[in-house]
């Protein structure tokens, strides 16, 4: 049976525009009775990047989550709500996420129960949250945006959440290669089989993503599938892209996880033609990753880029420092300071910093090849 994916407008984050799309978007499947067993126990599964306000459009919109808790309720499901944010800290930390982001509100409304990521089991040598085991269901509900290193965070990637927080850094710092992360990333996919995907794509990030680095972009869509590389196949269709240009799809339909031809799809709701955007702004490293291996490391050679601190930006919230895998940050007269002998390019500094202060410096050689 070929993969089907849902595509349906919302334009805003009006609260009943938004349960209007979802409810639609999950019809047009079969309905969420269809996949969710009466009775059973289901995590979801947000994007909840940072403590960011969901007026930033950084983390999956509360109001999206609400609507799928609302859904989930007619199967009588227990309904929990969780993440590892890419915060390494104690529960006052995912609190502090869960509060900024909305989610903590929308439970509370719903009395649904916070799920904390604070207990692993091991899963193929990678400590996962142990909601793993303890869930019927996985529901997984990111949020469309790019990435510096992976170029999409879609569907796949959101369920690298499910690995503890400092562990996280860890791969990060053993696979820092875009292509052995990228295998991690669909490791952890794999294992986590979430039934169902449902995106927040009403406003997308752009750019030097998935942090406050990228840029809002409406884009007015809900998209549901039970395929969660159908998925994030789609989202790079309509950023311009090949599906497999993005190396976690690759990596899923090499290992036959899902379906990225979309011609193979039966894609409903919306024609997938009329929702590419052309001009969809991709991360400032994306060609570079993209590239072979070999020609990769020539470009590191001739063509350098290094992220890189803005000290007037810089807050010295240290966020940068914990996050680091390799320790190459420290303060220096109050500012982060990145020690590029150390660094991998990871991006993760970008990727956590509320204040847009790290960027991408790229040498003369790429300003001219405009990349």
């Amino acid at each position: 049976m070929a993969s089907r994916v849902a595509l349906v407008k919302c334009l805003d984050y009006n609260p009943q525009n938004v349960h209007s799309a979802v409810s639609k978007a999950l019809g047009l499947i079969g309905g969420i009775e269809s996949i969710i067993k009466s009775n059973s126990k289901v995590l979801i599964k947000p994007n909840l990047l940072t403590d960011s306000l969901p007026e930033d459009c950084i983390t999956t919109h509360p109001h999206v989550v609400e609507s799928v808790i609302s859904l989930l309720k007619k199967t009588g499901a227990e309904i929990y709500v969780g993440d590892s944010p890419g915060v390494i800290g104690q529960r006052l930390d995912v609190d502090k996420v869960y509060t900024a982001t909305g989610m903590k509100e929308v439970c509370q409304r719903q009395n649904v129960k916070l799920a904390y990521f604070d207990k692993a089991v091991l899963k193929n040598n990678i400590p996962m949250a142990d909601w793993i085991d303890k869930c019927d269901y996985i529901v997984n509900v990111p949020k469309f945006k790019t990435h510096s290193l992976t170029t999409l965070t879609g569907a796949v990637k959101n369920l690298f959440g499910m690995v503890l927080g400092v562990h996280k850094t860890k791969i990060h710092k053993d696979y820092f290669k875009v292509r052995k992360f990228s295998e991690k990333i669909v490791d952890v996919f794999e294992m986590s089989k979430p039934v169902l995907t449902i995106v927040d794509a009403v406003t997308a990030i752009e750019g030097d993503g998935p942090g406050s680095s990228g840029t809002k972009k409406n884009i007015g869509l809900i998209v549901v599938s039970q395929d969660a590389v159908a998925v994030d196949s789609v989202l790079a269709t309509i950023m311009g892209l090949s599906p497999t240009d993005i190396l976690t799809t690759k990596e899923a339909l090499r290992r036959g996880l899902g379906e990225s031809n979309t011609n193979k799809m039966e894609i409903l709701g919306e024609n997938l033609e009329n929702v590419i955007d052309n001009n969809f702004k991709l991360p400032s490293l994306s060609i570079i990753y993209s590239m072979p291996e070999f020609l990769f490391n020539m470009a590191k050679r001739f063509a350098w880029h290094r992220m890189w601190v803005v000290s007037k930006e810089c807050r010295s919230c240290k966020k940068c420092i914990v996050v680091c895998p390799v320790g190459a940050i420290i303060l220096k007269k109050n500012k982060a300071y990145i020690d590029h002998k150390k660094c991998i390019l990871c991006a993760c500094c970008q990727e956590i910093c509320p204040y847009k202060s790290i960027i991408v410096r790229k040498g003369l050689l790429l300003k001219i090849v405009g990349v």
